[in-house]
């Protein structure tokens, strides 16, 4: 589709999803000439519990959020899916590699200290 507050066709996105991104918003400002914020194109149902909570509060979905004269921020920050499921600060490991033909005595450089336990615990039933 053609985008005409972008100028620009837009193959990547739906209509909805390009007009609620950054760069579409950008245009918007631009060519409207102001500082404020446009509407987002977001909307929550009244059955959401955080739109009940903050309607009972007095917010409205044309204002935004904050104390300086509710000129806070009008849509949420975009978040990124994690794909790695690693925590915060955690070093990657590097697996290690398979040995084919290893001894017995270099196999115990890779096993946990429960696993050796049990190889040393199996060698003295013998």
């Amino acid at each position: 589709f053609m985008c005409l507050v972008c100028e620009s066709t837009i193959t990547a996105t739906t209509s909805r999803e390009h007009e609620s991104s950054t760069m579409h918003i950008f245009h918007q400002k631009l060519q409207s000439g102001t500082s404020t914020a446009p509407k987002a194109n977001l909307h929550l149902t009244e059955t959401n519990a955080g739109y009940r909570i903050l309607s009972k509060l007095g917010w409205t979905q044309d204002t935004g959020l904050g104390p300086s004269h509710k000129q806070g921020r009008l849509e949420p920050i975009k978040t990124v899916f994690k794909q790695d499921r690693t925590g915060l600060g955690a070093v990657k490991q590097v697996p290690r590699a398979a040995v084919a033909s290893a001894s017995s005595n270099d196999t115990e450089k890779f096993l946990t200290r429960k696993q050796l336990e049990r190889l040393k615990e199996r060698e003295r039933r013998k």
